[in-house]
């Protein structure tokens, strides 16, 4: 199998048929390279620090903007609520998940432990698909401030704001529980150089 082709790795070099369940992610030292030339891993890396950082400080300026704007006016402004959310569920994104993708960029393969590939697609998982759930959310909030103005205030209202908040870490909670720890359903992706769930078991 070609390391940098994306596709999930076996754990613990044995093959995917003797494999039992998270065993489909290879670690450590027996784990296949993602092969870089000095070039591509300068590049890499360099990469991933810019994107990293400017993570950090975008979604920092953006939870500082928020709550500045509700020091000024502190009034629940439902756009604002889920919005903050987005940035706080992409800067947790980028100071847990990256620095891991780094890593394993750096040496070429997953450095860590089998335990911490589960944990790192477990929260891949819940950050990722909470991340998409408020955009959505943002989507439907904007939709109804743009067609609906007049009714916008009986529709979108803080109690609804919050179970919908609620109900997106709800859903991306239990998505990351069965998938990785119920089902116990992930792997390494050494052209990603990431942990997350395994779509082709």
């Amino acid at each position: 199998m070609n390391a940098t082709d994306g596709s999930p790795t076996t754990p613990n070099c044995t093959s995917s048929d003797d494999a039992h369940g998270g065993g489909r992610s290879t670690i450590g030292a027996c784990a296949p390279s993602v092969v870089f030339g000095d070039a591509e891993q300068i590049v890499a890396e360099a990469y991933l620090t810019v994107v990293l950082a400017a993570s950090v400080l975008c979604n920092i300026a953006v939870v500082w903007a928020i709550n500045t704007t509700l020091k000024k006016r502190p009034l629940f402004r439902p756009n604002l609520f889920i919005i903050g959310h987005v940035a706080v569920t992409d800067l947790a994104t980028a100071v847990i998940c990256l620095p891991l993708v780094q890593a394993a960029t750096a040496v070429g393969r997953w450095p860590f432990s089998a335990s911490a590939c589960a944990a790192s697609a477990a929260l891949n998982t819940l950050l990722i698909t909470a991340s998409v759930l408020c955009i959505l959310a943002v989507s439907v909030e904007r939709y109804f401030s743009i067609v609906r103005p007049h009714q916008y205030k009986l529709l979108v209202t803080k109690r609804r704001c919050v179970i919908a908040v609620v109900g997106i870490w709800s859903v991306s909670a239990a998505l990351a529980i069965v998938q990785v720890v119920v089902l116990d359903n992930w792997a390494f992706y050494p052209g990603r150089a990431m942990c997350f769930m395994d779509w082709q078991t």
